[in-house]
């Protein structure tokens, strides 16, 4: 199993721990570091500036609903090195508000509105609603 592109995945997401918090930001892909993200923005841009990665769309809900990605259980999710995880008022991607990154050991690197900034933490249980891997990252 080749999870070398899950591991830059994963190195470019930790490169982003402390930028703030803003819902709503789009820095140019050309601006690095950004000055902000939110959640959806920090996965965009970690697929799109990571070589070899599958482009994903902007908005977490489009992320979740994106053709490149396959559901998967929190559980899974929560062990599979950058994998998505995503907290959905629905259980379905049009529910979808949040999304994060595994890390694969039960943590994972988010861009969260309640610590104010990209962080890498260890989610309280039942705090996603379900997971996605995305094709062409081969875990």
């Amino acid at each position: 199993m080749n999870t070398e592109l899950a591991r830059k995945l994963i190195k470019k997401a930790k490169s982003y721990k402390g930028i703030p918090y803003r819902f709503g930001a789009e820095p140019s892909l050309s601006k690095e570091p950004p000055s902000a993200l939110d959640c959806s923005e920090l996965i965009e841009r970690i697929f799109k500036l990571t070589p070899g990665a599958p482009v994903l769309p902007d908005g977490s809900k489009n992320q979740a609903a994106s053709k490149k990605t396959r559901r998967i259980s929190t559980t899974k999710a929560l062990s599979t090195p950058a994998a998505l995880l995503f907290i959905s008022n629905t259980g379905k991607p049009s529910g979808v508000h949040h999304v994060g990154l595994s890390v694969g050991d039960g943590t994972t690197i988010e861009a969260n509105g309640y610590y104010g900034k990209v962080v890498h933490r260890k989610p309280r249980a039942n705090y996603y609603t379900f997971g996605m891997i995305v094709k062409g990252v081969h875990y």
